[in-house]
């Protein structure tokens, strides 16, 4: 893994890679960190000299703000570049990285929408996972 593909993870991926002890089995250590990347969505490839060389998402999507994977549905924003589940939370990136101030919250949504910012939807069952 490259710094650059170290530095595009998910803080919650970054600390559990911190806990990789290089005192232990390095191969028993890439399996133990699998498994704990595994329980929060995530998953990595390894060589049997005990080198991590690649981390993935399991999921196809998740919320930009929270990192929680989005399975049914939720907030596509700027042509599937961000995903949120909750509104709050859309409101609140459309104000701070889209420019939007409008008098109040329905305001900023409707104008967004209208200018084809984001869009709810929902995904089928086979949308879910990366493959």
């Amino acid at each position: 893994m490259t710094p650059q593909d170290y530095d595009r993870l998910h803080q919650q991926v970054k600390d559990v890679l911190s806990t990789f002890d290089d005192n232990q089995d390095l191969y028993s250590e890439c399996k133990r960190i699998q498994k704990e990347l595994n329980a929060i969505g995530y998953d990595c490839d390894y060589d049997l000299s005990g080198t991590i060389t690649e981390v993935t998402d399991l999921y196809t999507r998740r919320c930009h703000k929270t990192n929680r994977p989005i399975i049914r549905e939720g907030f596509c924003v700027l042509d599937g570049e961000y995903y949120f589940l909750e509104q709050s939370d859309l409101i609140e990136f459309l104000k701070s990285e889209c420019g939007y101030d409008g008098d109040d919250d329905d305001t900023i949504l409707y104008e967004a929408f209208d200018e084809g910012h984001y869009y709810w939807t929902e995904w089928e069952d086979s949308e879910i996972y990366n493959d």
